[in-house]
């Protein structure tokens, strides 16, 4: 009785599998004919760019590879102290900023930061493929009809290499270049030392570079004495909000 079922069944599978067989046959043929001209684009975009890309990759590898840690941290803001240890001058760079190393940045910072920029920051080596492609979609879309993009694709890595090296013009070439950096600083450094030059170079609106250097500005101390928590957005699933919310208006712009 069992081997009659088991026949049974089999029987069955076979019908099931020859009732469909010219939908299977079109979904492979169409399958193929995508692959083919993903192919194709990227035939077509390595000889239209590839001598590009080369020296734009070899140029992203030597900036890099000649970088330090104090690339990440120039233009600092200095100080001018009297005899009885008082400020008597403050002197900026051309930016001002105060540089924080990674344990002097409180874990709520560096939480929060990961949670709105770059939730896979530990686990991705500088790029995330899938926001990256939504980010090429997005450009194309927007040059095509015209729309003002709303969102990126870029991780923390991407970001800073954007800061320290190139502009933020919205075109391809940056974006390319922008993941080259990405790739030869996960090389380089740690991802600790990438957050803590991250969180040092964001600008905080009105010139404010780096959490230390908001925080003195908007609540006069420093960043180790305020106080953060998250909460949720629409158009984010998180954000930073500081327990001031006057802030608010220059903090979203880094968002």
């Amino acid at each position: 009785m069992s081997g009659f079922r088991v026949a049974g069944d089999k029987s069955l599978h076979r019908k099931k599998e020859r009732k469909h067989p010219k939908l299977r046959l079109a979904m492979k043929i169409a399958l193929l004919v995508i692959l083919l001209i993903i192919m194709a684009v990227m035939i077509v975009f390595y000889v239209k760019f590839g001598d590009d890309l080369l020296r734009w990759r070899n140029q992203a590898k030597q900036d890099v590879q000649s970088s330090t840690t104090e690339t990440f941290r120039s233009s600092e803001t200095s100080f001018i102290y009297s005899a009885d240890k008082k400020v008597i001058a403050k002197l900026r760079g051309d930016k001002d900023s105060y540089y924080l190393a990674f344990d002097q940045i409180p874990q709520s910072v560096k939480d929060c930061f990961i949670v709105t920029e770059d939730r896979d920051f530990y686990e991705h080596d500088g790029v995330n493929i899938l926001s990256t492609m939504k980010a090429a979609v997005l450009l194309v879309k927007s040059r095509l009809f015209h729309e003002k993009i709303s969102r990126g694709g870029s991780t923390i890595t991407q970001q800073l290499a954007r800061k320290i090296y190139l502009t933020d013009d919205k075109t391809y070439e940056r974006k390319v270049r922008e993941i080259f950096y990405a790739m030869e600083l996960e090389k380089k450094y740690t991802k600790d030392q990438i957050l803590e030059f991250y969180i040092n170079n964001v600008c905080f609106a009105n010139a404010k570079y780096g959490i230390e250097s908001a925080s003195r500005a908007y609540f006069s101390k420093g960043t180790s004495e305020l106080n953060l928590c998250v909460r949720s957005r629409t158009d984010r699933k998180r954000i930073i909000r500081w327990n001031i919310m006057t802030m608010r208006s220059s903090v979203k712009t880094v968002f």
